[in-house]
């Protein structure tokens, strides 16, 4: 079985769980997991064939960026070394699908002051484009997501219509009432399995 998984939307979910639960102090303090162990617990299947998608950072040409903006792409560009290669010696497959981008952030309520900031594009395309055409495969009989972005709703329901198994793989604290109510299957994760799982991998 395939899973695609959104690469910042699942980091951002454990690093989420561990910070709550103590065990980290912060996201960068996250540089390894056990994303193979934990699907193939989870879902009861060995093998599996897993697909992690992620941004890369992209500055307009010509832009000059600010100190802050500077320094931290270079700490994303630092963690991201470790983390990708932790994936790639689990034998799952990277694949750089979208950009971070500069934008502008919404003005301060109270002053009007804007600050530059990271914002991830692209990989939700990709990562609908990549479902799309792998459940048009005649041995795609299921496929796993883990994502909670709602912006793929309108390609699982058209990959279900077509026959194909969904199963919609996420935290259990960060459930998407929407995507499972448009997957065949929802398997939650307990946080307390991330955090087990994590303390295993040291």
């Amino acid at each position: 079985m395939k899973i695609y998984v959104d690469g910042e939307n699942f980091r951002h979910g454990v690093a989420s769980i561990l910070r709550a639960k103590g065990v980290i102090q912060n996201s960068k303090d996250l540089a390894q997991f056990p994303l193979r162990k934990l699907l193939e617990d989870v879902t009861d299947v060995g093998h599996l064939n897993i697909v992690y998608y992620a941004a890369k950072i992209k500055m307009p040409r010509g832009y000059e960026p600010t100190a802050v903006i500077s320094d931290r792409a270079d700490e994303i560009r630092g963690f991201n070394r470790k983390w990708v290669a932790d994936l790639i010696a689990q034998k799952v497959e990277y694949i750089k699908a979208g950009y971070l981008k500069v934008k502008q952030s919404e003005p301060c309520a109270h002053c009007g002051h804007q600050q530059e900031v990271l914002q991830e594009k692209g990989v939700d395309v990709r990562i609908a484009v990549d479902l799309i055409s792998d459940s048009h495969h005649e041995d795609a009989k299921t496929i796993a997501l883990m994502s909670s972005d709602s912006d793929l709703i309108p390609a699982l329901d058209r990959i279900r219509r077509s026959g194909v198994r969904i199963i919609y793989i996420c935290f259990a604290n960060s459930v998407n009432r929407a995507m499972s109510a448009t997957a065949d299957e929802t398997i939650t994760i307990a946080t307390r399995k991330v955090e087990q799982l994590y303390q295993e991998s040291l």
